[in-house]
C-alpha cells in the first residue's frame, strides 16, 4: 500500500469512529498518533492539541511537512465539515495568532505551476474572484522566490504577485519571523509571509514573458463578494449604465479607467438621455480624486 493509500485509509477510519461526544483534541491526538504510526512518520510532530498557550505552536508545526498537516489541507480543499468542526479550535487559534501579528500592506510573491486551461480559464474572465482554500505561503523577497523556480513540461509556470491592503475585513497575514523566531531560523527565510486559511483575491493584470505567468491578485473580503453580487444584480435589474463604472473603479480600483468610460458614455449618448445628469455628477466627484493621486 503506498502513502496514498494508506492516508486515505486513516481517513475513512477517522470518519467511521470520530464521535461526537469525545473531546476534540484528545480525538487528534489519537488520529496524529495514528497517522504516524501507519505512514511511517516521525513521532515528532509540531502539534500541541488542547492548549490554549500553545497557538504559536501551531504556527510552527503548519510550516513542517507532516502527515497531520496534509489531513488538515485536504478536509480545507474537500470543505469536509466533519474534520473541520474537530480542528476548529486549532483553527481559531492560528487565526488569533496571525491577528496579533498582523502585517501592514504588503507585496509578495508565490510560484504556482498551473495547467495551461487552468491559466485560460483564470484570465478569461478579468476581475474575477479566486478562493484559495487551505493555508497559503508567500514571500517579498521576488529575486529569490524567482531563483527557485524550477520548469516543469507538464504544467505552465505561474508566479502570482499578491496585493495586500491590509483592512479589518480581510483574512489575517504576518511575517513568520514576528510570530515565531525558530520558524524563521529554522527556515532561513526572514520575508516569508503566512496567510489565513479561506484568502479570497481578485484577479487584476496578467503578462507573459521569458515563459513565465505573471498574474496579479488584490485580496478581497467577504464584504468586497457581497458588494459585488449586489452591484451586478442592480445593473440586470435596472440596466444603468454608471454601475458598470462603480464596478470598474471597485474591481480594479482604476479611476482613470472609470473617468475614460463617462467620457465615451457622454459622446455615445444623446445629449437628453437620461443617464446625462448622473454621469456628469459621477465625474464631478471623482475628478478631484484622481488629481489629487498625481
Amino acid at each position: 500500500m503506498n502513502n496514498n493509500d494508506q492516508f486515505e485509509t486513516v481517513l475513512i477510519d477517522f470518519k467511521a469512529k470520530y464521535r461526537s461526544d469525545v473531546a476534540p483534541f484528545a480525538f487528534l491526538r489519537d488520529i496524529n498518533s495514528n497517522i504516524n504510526k501507519q505512514m511511517n512518520q516521525d513521532q515528532e510532530v509540531i502539534f500541541m492539541c488542547g492548549l490554549s498557550d500553545q497557538s504559536q505552536q501551531a504556527i510552527y508545526w503548519l510550516t513542517n511537512d507532516t502527515a497531520l498537516i496534509r489531513f488538515v489541507n485536504k478536509a480545507l480543499r474537500e470543505q469536509d465539515i466533519y474534520i473541520l468542526f474537530v480542528l476548529r479550535f486549532l483553527l481559531v487559534d492560528i487565526h488569533n495568532k496571525l491577528i496579533q501579528y498582523q502585517a501592514d500592506s504588503l507585496n509578495t510573491f508565490h510560484i504556482q505551476p498551473m495547467m495551461k486551461s487552468q491559466i485560460e480559464s483564470i484570465l478569461a474572465y478579468s476581475s474575477q474572484l479566486l478562493v484559495f482554500s487551505g493555508f497559503l505561503f508567500a514571500s517579498t523577497n521576488k529575486p529569490r522566490i524567482i531563483s527557485n523556480m524550477n520548469n516543469n513540461d507538464q504544467f505552465e509556470t505561474v508566479l502570482i504577485d499578491f496585493k495586500e491592503k491590509y483592512r479589518s475585513d480581510v483574512a489575517p497575514f504576518a511575517f513568520l519571523r514576528d510570530i515565531n523566531s525558530n520558524i524563521n531560523k529554522q527556515m532561513n527565510q526572514d520575508q516569508e509571509v503566512i496567510f489565513m486559511c479561506g484568502l479570497i483575491f481578485q484577479v487584476g493584470s496578467s503578462l507573459f514573458k521569458n515563459c513565465i505567468w505573471t498574474l496579479e491578485l488584490s485580496l478581497s473580503s467577504d464584504g468586497d463578494v457581497q458588494l459585488l453580487l449586489t452591484m451586478t444584480q442592480q445593473l440586470k435589474r435596472s440596466h444603468n449604465l454608471c454601475t458598470i463604472s462603480d464596478l470598474l473603479i471597485h474591481c480594479k480600483k482604476k479611476t482613470d479607467k472609470a473617468i475614460i468610460y463617462y467620457q465615451c458614455l457622454l459622446n455615445k449618448l444623446l445629449e437628453k438621455h437620461v443617464l446625462m445628469s448622473q454621469i456628469n455628477k459621477e465625474l464631478v466627484k471623482i475628478m478631484p480624486a484622481v488629481n489629487s493621486d498625481k
